[in-house]
């Protein structure tokens, strides 16, 4: 008896002193993980992809159940363009939390990123039918129906994040984007509606305001910016009654008068992006632009675009044009010219 208890005894201690030291040693690797997540996370926010990954990495490794960790790993692929490593993260959010939205969320933007349309719709779906309560979820169901050219869906959907999350950056600029779309349709009826044009061009910019004033980090910040301006710059163009004669090709200001028009010398092709190219994006970018006097073009509106990325290469390449100015009464003056750019894939 005395001997059984005795190695019941030996038995405890032991145990007692492997769980002395093992259990720091967990409890050390499980906050260690939670702190690679989250510096992480804040390597996203801030743009910092390959750094997010490289920690996000280690803490799913970590912890294999760490659903938040997977879930931005998966969106710091996206971001890079792995898609392949990013399905495999998001995928994997999904088997963790079957019940959750995210996951779906996440699987819808992947398959939107690869031009799967139909694929993104089925996952945006499950995403609404799990949780209708998710802001996001009614974002990217509006970003599809924006793909796929369905401005007014889009705007609708952009409506209802909002009302859920008043401060929703992306929706806001979603919203912004099939204003000035809608816009760029009207541009090309035969009936025309100066008042609405204008009407469009101004909430748009009450939109772009929004977003940017909400939006903490944004890769393409500098981008929007341009954006806003060049939409302020155009409403407050067409608000004139001499910029209103319909024109279709957009010279009216031009046109009006007894002058000579712009004489473009060079316009530079656009380049085509990874993603772009992977995903097999091909179409037509069509831009409204403001030539100066002063021979530089100032402002760029995308009034038709394409995905990943395109529309920036289309607005930087627009950005270089050299041309010579109109002319009125033999002076330099600004014009508005409608110019467009073709992205084929062989």
């Amino acid at each position: 008896m005395f001997l059984r208890f005795t190695r019941i005894n030996m038995r405890l201690s032991i145990y007692k002193t492997i769980l002395i030291f093992v259990l720091p040693f967990i409890f050390t690797s499980f906050t260690f993980a939670q702190t690679e997540r989250e510096t992480g996370i804040e390597l996203y926010k801030k743009g910092d992809y390959k750094g997010a990954i490289k920690l996000l990495k280690q803490a799913t490794k970590i912890d294999s159940d760490d659903a938040n960790a997977w879930y931005y790993l998966g969106f710091s692929y996206l971001k890079t363009d792995k898609l392949k490593e990013a399905e495999k993260a998001l995928k994997t959010v999904i088997k963790l939390k079957p019940g959750d939205s995210q996951g779906y969320i996440g699987v819808a933007y992947l398959q939107l990123s690869a031009n799967k349309i139909y694929e993104a719709q089925a996952a945006a779906q499950k995403a609404l039918e799990l949780n209708e309560q998710n802001p996001e979820a009614h974002y990217i169901v509006g970003l599809i129906n924006f793909r796929n050219g369905s401005f007014n869906g889009a705007y609708e959907r952009a409506e209802k994040a909002i009302k859920i999350d008043p401060n929703f950056a992306e929706a806001y600029l979603l919203k912004s984007e099939a204003l000035t779309f809608s816009y760029g349709i009207i541009r090309e009826t035969v009936t025309k509606s100066p008042t609405r044009e204008v009407e469009l061009l101004k909430e748009s910019v009450v939109n772009m305001e929004k977003y940017l004033s909400l939006s903490t980090y944004s890769e393409d910040k500098k981008f929007q910016q341009e954006r806003l301006e060049s939409l302020k710059f155009f409403a407050a163009h067409y608000e004139k009654p001499e910029n209103q004669i319909p024109n279709n090709l957009g010279t009216a200001s031009a046109a009006a008068a007894n002058s000579t028009p712009i004489k473009i010398t060079s316009k530079p092709h656009p380049g085509y992006t990874t993603s772009a190219r992977e995903a097999r994006t091909s179409g037509t970018i069509r831009l409204l632009v403001g030539f100066s006097e002063n021979g530089k073009v100032k402002y760029i509106l995308v009034l038709r675009g394409l995905a990943n990325g395109l529309n920036e290469q289309a607005v930087k390449a627009a950005q270089g044009i050299e041309f010579e100015p109109a002319t009125k009464d033999g002076k330099p003056i600004s014009v508005v010219k409608q110019i467009e750019y073709s992205f084929l894939i062989y």
